[in-house]
């Protein structure tokens, strides 16, 4: 401690001293304990505002978009963004009416020299020439689904999410889309981590062979 610290603590050391006296003279304690009554109202009421305001902002709330892809967009529209995928099947018709409608095409976006999908769009419409974007999933990125991000723990986005509302299991059993329908969010599990976000308009994103299913040709992945 320097000698310039030493006489301001003094100083602070006297002036409380000083009022002690004061107040003990002049028999002011009820007023003083009113007083300290009412700072630690103002400051319990403010740590409140301020643990409600935190609360607030970290809330969940819905995703638009992914990548800069969102719901609802037409394959041109996707095409502008995102340039021509690496792979394009469909458009086909379903074998079984799927929530979106009766046709559906898939786009994968790989990185350059890669097969695994860096961005999955899956168009759904009523007829081929009127798709849009039903699911939109990244499995290479930064961007968050609600709040949650690729790498993150299952354990993780149930404490955040509840539980899902849905569970769909892939054909090895080595992965599953876990989905929240309230939040139109899905999200894939490896490994206990996510591997993968989704936008799904249905609210729910299913594998075309899950576990202890059979299918010659297996999809990617639908709703």
């Amino acid at each position: 401690m320097t000698l310039g610290d030493g006489i301001v603590w003094s100083t602070v050391l006297i002036l409380i001293a000083g009022a002690i006296y004061q107040i003990s003279v002049q028999k002011k304690w009820k007023l003083i304990v009113k007083i300290l009554g009412v700072l630690s109202l103002i400051g319990a009421l403010l740590g409140g505002a301020i643990w409600g305001y935190f609360v607030w902002t970290n809330r969940p709330q819905i995703t638009t978009e992914i990548g800069g892809i969102s719901l609802g967009m037409t394959p041109v529209e996707v095409s502008l963004k995102l340039g021509e995928p690496s792979r394009k099947l469909g458009p086909i018709e379903e074998k079984e009416r799927k929530p979106g409608g009766a046709f559906s095409s898939l786009w994968l976006y790989s990185e350059q020299g890669t097969h695994a999908p860096r961005m999955m769009v899956r168009f759904y419409g009523p007829s081929a020439e009127g798709l849009t974007a039903g699911i939109v999933c990244q499995d290479d990125g930064y961007d968050s689904v609600v709040g949650i991000s690729r790498l993150k723990s299952e354990e993780d986005v149930i404490e955040r999410l509840g539980e899902p509302t849905h569970v769909s299991i892939n054909e090895t059993g080595t992965a599953k889309h876990i989905s929240y329908e309230q939040w139109n969010a899905s999200y894939e599990i490896a490994r206990g981590r996510v591997s993968a976000v989704c936008l799904t308009s249905s609210g729910k994103v299913i594998y075309g062979v899950e576990y202890g299913e059979t299918e010659d040709e297996p999809e990617e992945s639908s709703e």
